[in-house]
């Protein structure tokens, strides 16, 4: 009987097989959770491997340095209105460093901007305007400089540095429908790294 158990082990370890007890569990089993969590590993590092590239590359590991662009609150303007001097455009700007001198402009082909003060007065800025880079709220008026001849009257808004170095530019259009509505663009942004100002 003892030679029986002892021929019967040999044949197991031969076999490749080993005892195993009812509660022993042959494998490894991963939960959902286990393979979120391993996903979620493989994500970070490749974001990881994506920023030492970019950093090799010379590229900032800070997303923009500052963003500009425009939004309206009113959609249409008509001359006739009186609750408004002309047609608002309310110009929104954003710097991730106080270290920056920047100026923002503002220029039209056509018509003029204003300056609607707090003291009620509007003063006439003329068909160009800038600002130390400020969030607000000026309006463009056809009453001067008014091509009457185009149905599409040119925006552009950009950034320039203190020496003179001038960013990417926002381009939009004012237009005139029929009924003598004049109305501007989808608002629009741009975020600008330093080192792609041109």
């Amino acid at each position: 009987m003892r030679n029986f158990t002892i021929i019967a082990l040999i044949i197991l370890l031969l076999s490749g097989c080993t005892p195993t007890s009812d509660d022993e569990n042959i494998g490894i089993d991963i939960t959902d959770e286990e393979v979120v969590k391993n996903e979620e590993l493989e994500f970070e590092e490749e974001i990881r491997q994506e920023e030492t590239e970019a950093a090799d590359d010379g590229i900032s590991s800070e997303l923009y340095d500052y963003e500009f662009g425009y939004e309206h609150d009113l959609p249409k303007y008509i001359e006739t209105m009186s609750s408004v001097p002309g047609l608002p455009i309310k110009l929104a700007c954003n710097k991730t460093t106080g270290e920056l001198e920047l100026s923002l402009v503002v220029k039209c082909d056509s018509g003029v901007f204003l300056i609607w003060h707090d003291d009620g007065s509007i003063e006439n800025v003329g068909m160009e305007y800038r600002n130390n880079f400020e969030s607000e709220t000026i309006y463009w008026s056809p009453l001067d400089n008014y091509d009457k001849n185009t149905l599409d009257t040119m925006v552009t808004i950009w950034a320039e540095k203190k020496y003179g170095d001038k960013s990417k530019e926002i381009m939009t259009f004012i237009q005139k429908d029929d009924s003598g509505y004049y109305s501007i663009g989808l608002p629009q942004s741009l975020a600008v790294s330093i080192k792609n100002v041109d």
